[in-house]
């Protein structure tokens, strides 16, 4: 199946993630270019390395690129994950406003993880996949060795809620040690998936 005729908006967030972005950002280039057309929306905060120049940069002469700086979130919001969520959520706002009669919605964490190349091919497969099913609603990242991010996870029988809500109620309802807790309720939890597995719905 072709994509080629088709539209997406990639929304990115981003702090102080200087060693990778050039490498996550040209990932993100060379996936929107399956698209006949491609808005990269960036969204930025805080920064104290030199991000904000390297998005600058990056952006100048860049028709597909748009810099929205958050800057005053880390103060507001102290805490990484619950900021991360507001500015996902946001990222998600401007989409639907801005973007809503586009065909795809992409997103990235431009850091270590979005700084490994994401083929064309598996990008693809990832589509037709999603084209392919009516119920699917999202396609979710993978990658080679333990997945990466059980926390997020929230598969019915592979990691079916908060799994780290679940090592603390264990922590405190057995008095036991972090490591104790972790051994018990994360350890087992940890799993590869293969690139040859069917998806996991």
């Amino acid at each position: 199946m072709s994509h080629a005729d088709k539209r997406a908006i990639i929304l990115c967030a981003t702090r102080d993630s200087a060693p990778f972005l050039r490498d996550a950002l040209a990932n993100i280039q060379n996936i929107s270019g399956l698209f006949s057309e491609a808005v990269i929306a960036v969204f930025e905060n805080d920064s104290r390395d030199s991000t904000k120049a390297l998005l600058n940069t990056w952006a100048e002469g860049n028709r597909r690129a748009r810099i929205f700086n958050l800057d005053g979130l880390a103060a507001q919001q102290t805490l990484r994950t619950v900021r991360l969520a507001s500015v996902r959520n946001l990222a998600i706002a401007y989409a639907r406003e801005q973007f809503r009669d586009f065909d795809y919605v992409l997103f990235f964490d431009a850091d270590d993880v979005s700084a490994f190349q994401v083929s064309s091919e598996s990008m693809r497969k990832s589509l037709a996949f999603l084209d392919g099913d009516q119920k699917c609603a999202g396609v979710f990242a993978n990658q080679e060795g333990c997945y990466y991010d059980l926390w997020a996870l929230r598969h019915g029988v592979l990691c079916p809620g908060d799994i780290w809500e679940d090592v603390a109620d264990y922590a405190l309802a057995h008095h036991s040690p972090d490591q104790v807790a972790f051994d018990r309720m994360f350890r087992p939890r940890i799993l590869n998936i293969s690139a040859d597995d069917s998806p996991y719905r």
